[in-house]
C-alpha cells in the first residue's frame, strides 16, 4: 500500500505577477480570511505526514483565491472573482504556473504505484469555519467519502474510531460540512482508479486547530491508516 498526503488549501500568498488583482482592501481582507485558505491546515497536514510518513506529500501555499487547486479546470469556481476577470492568457498561465505543476507531481508520483498493482490511499487535509454565512456547523471534524466504495467506507470508519479513543470530546461526521463525491482532487482520482485508490478528505474544524488537538488526530490518521494496511482491503 501507499500512501499519499495532499493539502491544496494550506496557504495564503499570492506569486508576484499576479499581487495587482489583489490590491484592494477586500482583497486583501479575503486573503486572510477563511477564503484565502484554510486556517491551521497546513500544520496539520505536517504532523500528519511525520505521525504516517507517507510515500509522497505535498502542500500548497498559493491561495485558493487566485486558482483553486481543489476543483477540477471546468469547475465555475476554478478562478475567483479577483482572478476571474483576467485575459483567457492569463488566466492560461496561471493554470500553467500553479494548477498543473501541483497536480502533476501527485500524477507523476502514483503512476507507477498504480501500474504495478499497488493500493493507494489519499488524503487530503482540510480544515473549515465553524461558521459559515449564517449557518453554524454543528461538528468539529468532517470525515469525506464516497459511501459507494468499500475500502473509503471501512477507512472513514477506522479514523472516526480512532479519534474517538485519543479525543472522545471531539463531534466526528461523514461527508460534513461537504459530501466526499463533489468536485475535488480526491473525486478526480476516485473516477479514474476506482477499487485500486481510496481517497479520504479530512476536514478539521477551526475550534481543533490546537498543537495538543492536531497531534492526536494526526496519530488517530495515521493509526486508521495502518489498520487499514493490515486488513486487506
Amino acid at each position: 500500500m501507499k500512501i499519499m498526503i495532499s493539502c491544496e488549501h494550506g496557504g495564503n500568498l499570492i506569486p508576484p505577477d499576479y499581487e495587482h488583482l489583489f490590491a484592494s482592501p477586500a482583497a486583501l481582507a479575503d486573503l486572510d480570511s477563511h477564503r484565502g485558505y484554510d486556517y491551521g491546515a497546513m500544520r496539520l497536514f505536517e504532523l500528519i505526514c511525520d505521525a504516517s510518513r507517507p510515500d509522497f506529500a505535498h502542500a500548497a501555499r498559493t491561495s485558493r483565491l487566485l486558482i483553486d487547486l481543489n476543483r477540477s479546470l471546468d469547475a465555475p469556481s476554478l478562478f475567483s472573482e479577483y482572478s476571474v476577470g483576467v485575459s483567457a492568457d492569463v488566466r492560461q498561465r496561471i493554470i500553467d504556473d500553479v494548477y498543473l505543476p501541483y497536480r502533476q507531481a501527485f500524477i507523476a508520483a502514483s503512476q507507477p504505484w498504480f501500474a504495478a498493482g499497488e493500493r493507494v490511499v489519499h488524503l487530503s487535509v482540510h480544515s473549515f469555519t465553524p461558521i459559515f454565512g449564517a449557518q453554524v456547523r454543528n461538528a468539529d471534524i468532517g470525515i469525506l467519502y464516497d459511501p459507494a466504495m468499500a475500502a473509503e467506507r471501512y477507512l472513514a470508519a477506522k479514523i472516526k474510531s480512532q479519534i474517538a479513543r485519543l479525543l472522545p470530546h471531539l463531534r466526528v461526521r461523514f461527508n460534513y460540512p461537504y459530501l466526499g463525491k463533489t468536485d475535488g482532487h480526491v473525486v478526480w482520482y476516485r473516477r479514474r482508479h476506482l477499487e485500486a485508490y481510496a481517497g479520504i478528505e479530512f476536514e478539521m474544524g477551526y475550534n481543533c486547530a490546537y498543537p495538543e488537538v492536531e497531534r492526536k488526530l494526526a496519530e488517530a490518521v495515521a493509526r486508521a491508516c495502518k489498520l487499514f494496511e493490515v486488513s486487506g482491503l
